[in-house]
């Protein structure tokens, strides 16, 4: 579910509360020890200014709150010990550029390279091994860098997909790749 707003300087405010679902493995410095599934809810506002540069070229400066509650299952890894990473609940913040080119010929249609500094404001939270409480570390920061499209198929329908690479910055957190694509409808 999303909601835009734009005002005549090109600022704008978009706001997203979504759900999701996540299914991936566990490693340690040696092998896949075990699976873990989860569920998520999240809202997230971002603020930005869109900037017109030369030859169809566009820049836009962003910030972004997200707000996520993650509920994870239970898991037993590959020792049989049961695992309880309870339930996450992060602030995570963004800042950033998104660069972007309106193909020529078409009204709507721009590939983009977005780059990012995002970072978890949380605290650290306990995760339980075979009943017995341990303190998390902080998830920290990551550089994010972000290649996709958009377009309207028609004045109310648009499309999009994207693919991310996410670095950690200082060491702690998760490097990896997503994907999100999507359809918009305009009622």
């Amino acid at each position: 579910l999303t909601g835009t707003l734009i005002n005549v300087n090109d600022y704008y405010i978009d706001g997203v509360l979504s759900y999701g679902l996540y299914n991936g493995h566990i490693y340690n410095n040696r092998e896949k020890i075990s699976r873990v599934k989860a569920d998520s809810f999240d809202l997230s506002i971002e603020f930005g200014k869109r900037f017109d540069l030369v030859n169809s070229l566009e820049i836009e400066p962003q910030v972004q709150l997200i707000s996520r509650n993650l509920y994870i299952n239970k898991v037993v890894d590959d020792n049989d010990l049961s695992v309880d990473i309870n339930n996450q609940h992060p602030i995570i913040g963004r800042a950033g550029f998104k660069l972007s080119y309106l193909v020529p010929g078409t009204e709507s249609w721009k590939p983009y390279f977005r780059a990012d500094v995002i970072n978890d404001f949380s605290n650290s939270k306990n995760v339980k091994i075979e009943g017995v409480s341990f303190k998390t570390g902080k998830n920290g920061g990551k550089f994010n860098t972000v290649i996709g499209a958009s377009g309207m198929l028609s004045p109310d329908l648009s499309l999009y997909g994207e693919l991310s690479s996410y670095q950690r910055i200082n060491g702690f957190g998760f490097d990896g790749q997503d994907f999100n694509i999507g359809i918009r409808y305009s009622f």
